[in-house]
């Protein structure tokens, strides 16, 4: 539902798992990113961190499953905009 909403405005590029997303975003620097903080390969915490440290300065908002306050406060420190919790309801 959330990709669908955003093909409505935006070009959608979809990666799957950090070393994926490294290879696209090296392609063609997105403009934002959504993304889940449980990923295959480094975490989402350690693909924020990463970006930031790249230069990368454009907003990154995140979803996560947990249902403690930790990975969000770990998103937010490493570098995300807004971290959301999962389900995403529409």
């Amino acid at each position: 539902a959330l990709r669908q909403e955003l093909q409505r405005t935006f070009t959608v590029v979809e990666a799957c798992g950090s070393q994926d997303a490294a290879t696209v975003m090296a392609a063609t620097p997105p403009d934002a990113i959504v993304m889940a903080l449980e990923l295959d390969g480094e975490s989402g915490v350690e693909l924020i961190c990463r970006l930031r440290q790249n230069g990368y300065n454009q907003p990154i908002l995140t979803t996560c499953r947990a249902r403690t306050n930790a990975d969000h406060v770990a998103a937010l420190a490493a570098g995300a905009d807004h971290c959301f919790g999962q389900p995403l309801d529409g």
